[in-house]
């Protein structure tokens, strides 16, 4: 797989968006060897085949949730022919040849504006499922997975394929799928999210965009109302990241799960809270090794964040370049799409000098103000604040209010005002700290 990163995006603005240890690791990662699997295949030579490299299978698992699809199909007679695929736009062939290449099977096939990644073979087949038996899938396509398994197991342990054989596996067909009624996960089978496999889920089920309506950003991913379970423990996930620990203003109301009241029922989990997005979000994506086109939405979207974090969308100039940014995400980027392309290059430079220059914020006194609109913001988000470590600037804690820092610190309010309005460091936990105000991205 090519560098997705360094074909679209240019290394300039890389500094602004992910530390340097996530730059140089996103390159193809040492293609792992299989267990040799004799040549005579049954069910009970399924091995397990991940060799230590359990990200590449947590994120295997997260991308087949997302986009994967298990096929039975009647073929002459009393045969089938077994399938497992993913299907992707076209501009993501290169992931579908990284996933071949690291699992050493299948092939890759480009239809039109789709490309599919298939496996048919019934030794590889079963390769997939011991992948699957190792790294079980959390979304409700794990019953599809437990019917094709059975209908293969069936199949290939049959030495005659006879009529009964077939109705039995034609009776489990027509419950995969379309035609599946209970949704109902095994007792005990309990999704748990990891990293890799949620960056993988993402990378098919995720987005990332601005809602026009409230000018918000907003990370979402929909799913089927019976992956209900699915969204919950997503969220359960992301509020036990290290990041939300250990702040207080992250809150358990800043993601949201909700079914829609459409004849669709889908279930969406909504991030949309500013402070969430830039403590936890885009942390934790950036430090993942993303395999799709989608990192560069991804890095889109982090940049509207960061104009927005300096006030620049106060500004002509920043709106407009706000709005090219937008106009080449998502569906946008894709090239299929009709929208009007622009240089990319010549857009990246100019979003880079603003950010590089001085915010269209200014803290005066206890408030924030607008340099292009030469009024203050008034916003209850301008009373948050923060602290800092002195030699590496990177914040450890971020409060609502100095109240609640005092209070988090164990110091006394008017000791924190002095120390926050004089600019004072002092030793916190062994690091030498200070307050400081932050200056918040509006909506």
């Amino acid at each position: 797989m090519s560098n997705i990163a360094n074909l679209f995006f240019p290394p300039a603005i890389w500094g602004v968006l992910c530390p340097k240890k996530t730059i140089s690791s996103i390159k193809n990662i040492t293609l792992s060897k299989f267990q040799v699997y004799q040549n005579k295949f049954t069910v009970r030579q399924y091995s397990s085949l991940t060799n230590g490299d359990d990200k590449f299978y947590e994120w295997f698992c997260g991308i087949t949730d997302g986009e994967g699809c298990f096929r039975i199909e009647r073929g002459r007679g009393e045969t089938f022919q077994f399938i497992f695929k993913i299907l992707l736009h076209i501009d993501d062939i290169d992931m579908l040849y990284y996933i071949k290449d690291r699992l050493g099977i299948g092939s890759v096939k480009n239809y039109g504006n789709t490309a599919h990644f298939v496996v048919t073979s019934q030794n590889d087949l079963g390769k997939i499922i011991s992948i699957f038996s190792d790294f079980p899938l959390k979304s409700t396509k794990f019953l599809n997975y437990l019917k094709f398994k059975r209908a293969f197991e069936l199949y290939i342990s049959s030495k005659n394929k006879t009529k009964d054989l077939s109705l039995e596996i034609e009776k489990i067909k027509s419950t995969m799928n379309r035609g599946r009624l209970d949704f109902q996960l095994p007792e005990g089978h309990r999704p748990i999210v990891t990293s890799y496999w949620l960056l993988g889920f993402v990378e098919g089920e995720g987005s990332f965009h601005l809602d026009r309506s409230s000018n918000r950003l907003i990370f979402n991913i929909t799913l089927s109302g019976h992956d209900l379970a699915l969204l919950e423990a997503i969220k359960d996930f992301l509020y036990n990241l290290p990041e939300v620990e250990s702040s207080s203003n992250l809150n358990k109301a800043s993601i949201m799960i909700y079914v829609a009241k459409s004849s669709t029922r889908a279930a969406h989990l909504s991030i949309k809270n500013t402070e969430f997005i830039k403590s936890v979000i885009i942390p934790f994506f950036s430090s993942m090794v993303w395999q799709s086109k989608k990192l560069l939405d991804f890095q889109d979207w982090v940049l509207v964040f960061k104009l927005k974090e300096q006030g620049h969308h106060y500004t002509d100039q920043g709106l407009r370049l706000i709005e090219l940014i937008l106009s080449q995400m998502n569906n946008n980027r894709l090239s299929t799409s009709k929208a009007a392309r622009i240089d990319r290059a010549l857009l990246h430079a100019d979003i880079h000098r603003m950010l590089s220059g001085p915010s269209n914020y200014e803290i005066k006194g206890d408030r924030i103000y607008i340099k292009s609109l030469n009024k203050y913001l008034s916003s209850p988000k301008a009373k948050v604040v923060q602290l800092v470590d002195n030699q590496s600037g990177e914040t450890l804690q971020t409060f609502t209010s100095l109240t609640a820092c005092a209070k988090s610190l164990g110091m006394a309010q008017s000791t924190v005002w002095v120390k926050y309005t004089k600019g004072e460091s002092f030793l916190f936990n062994n690091k030498l700290v200070k307050i400081k105000r932050e200056i918040p991205t509006t909506d």
